[in-house]
């Protein structure tokens, strides 16, 4: 009984042990196979590079740029700009006429998950003011996970706060205040800008 049991002991050890040092395959876009290793959380996940990420409800398309900012990749710096910029959010901020890019900060929660929070500012030209003003703050947190390569699965929470909430001027929402509007976000699509093929040239016309 003891030695089937000690079989049974040794048998799951050893599993575990080559699932720890196991690599998860996936297929890329060229049709190659890749691994990430997932020896642990602390493994670093290939995050970084440009993505493309899209919010099709709000017909909303972003540049994402996700760069690393440690030796071992597990913390990134995270910049979005959106394609079709709407300083106004959607028509609820009729004075602000520029918008910020995201700005912020992602870190790896699990060996292919991650969490982050950017912020992003509308403001508004002053008549007279060499600097435009503030209308609004917006803080955006966001959790998902590294579905292969070139795919990231996401969604999060956006809140828009005054700048009078921002009371000490640090850009930050002061400590405690509650925002005005607080609502759910869901990426629809987010993949890896790769290198394509290039296009086959126009012929010059004739006689050129």
């Amino acid at each position: 009984m003891n030695s089937t049991r000690n079989i049974i002991i040794v048998t799951v050890t050893a599993l575990m042990v080559l699932l720890a040092r196991a690599s998860w395959r996936v297929l890329a876009a060229d049709g190659n196979s890749h691994e990430i290793n997932i020896a642990g959380p602390s493994q670093a996940i290939p995050l970084g590079g440009a993505w493309i990420a899209t919010l099709a409800e709000a017909n909303i398309i972003t540049e994402w740029t996700i760069t690393p900012v440690n030796p071992e990749h597990t913390e990134f710096i995270s910049v979005l700009r959106q394609v079709r910029p709407d300083p106004t959010f959607g028509g609820g901020f009729l004075e602000a006429d520029r918008e910020t890019d995201w700005v912020g900060q992602m870190v790896q929660t699990g060996w292919n998950t991650f969490e982050s929070t950017v912020v992003r500012y509308g403001t508004k030209k002053v008549e007279d003011q060499p600097q435009p003003e503030i209308v609004y703050i917006v803080v955006m947190y966001g959790s998902g996970r590294l579905v292969d390569l070139n795919t990231i699965e996401a969604g999060g929470t956006t809140a828009i706060f005054l700048p009078e909430q921002d009371a000490d001027g640090d850009g930050f929402p002061d400590e405690g205040q509650e925002p005005i509007y607080c609502g759910p976000y869901t990426l629809t699509s987010c993949k890896r800008v790769q290198i394509m093929p290039p296009c086959e040239l126009t012929p010059p016309p004739q006689g050129q």
